[in-house]
């Protein structure tokens, strides 16, 4: 075997790997996350929702909790890159959204944006490797 093939063999592996945490953590989010944000409170009633992604809650559970998450991420981790956008217009504070999810939910949904990012490391790393061998990959 080719050093490339261990390459290869080991990217593949691994992107498989997370792609396969990254469903089953996405499992374990859409099981509170679409009832906390459609039944136990009112944060579709947000800017974010109603002039955004008013869709949202006319998806699917597995689906529409993935734009609940991006929102909780927006609202944890980009708080300083989002709150003056008028996406955020009616949130003086990202705790206003936060109160709602414990402390192993919050970091739950930090761990499923984080596998998110490095499913699509993976990706761009493919195409990196289908712009150097060409006839490899």
């Amino acid at each position: 075997m080719m050093p490339i093939d261990h390459l290869k063999g080991f990217w593949s592996l691994s992107g498989g790997f997370w792609l396969i945490y990254c469903i089953y953590i996405s499992i374990r989010v859409e099981r509170f996350i679409v009832k906390r944000y459609e039944q136990e409170t009112d944060l579709l009633n947000t800017a974010f929702f109603i002039n955004h992604v008013p869709f949202a809650r006319y998806l699917p559970d597995f689906f529409s909790s993935e734009i609940y998450a991006g929102h909780l991420t927006m609202c944890r981790w980009g708080w300083p890159y989002f709150r003056r956008k008028k996406v955020f217009k009616d949130i003086d504070d990202p705790e206003v959204i936060t109160r709602h999810f414990t402390h192993s939910e919050v970091s739950l949904v930090k761990k499923h944006g984080i596998s998110f990012l490095i499913i699509f490391m993976h990706a761009i790393a493919y195409y990196i490797f289908k712009l150097i061998w060409p006839d490899v990959f």
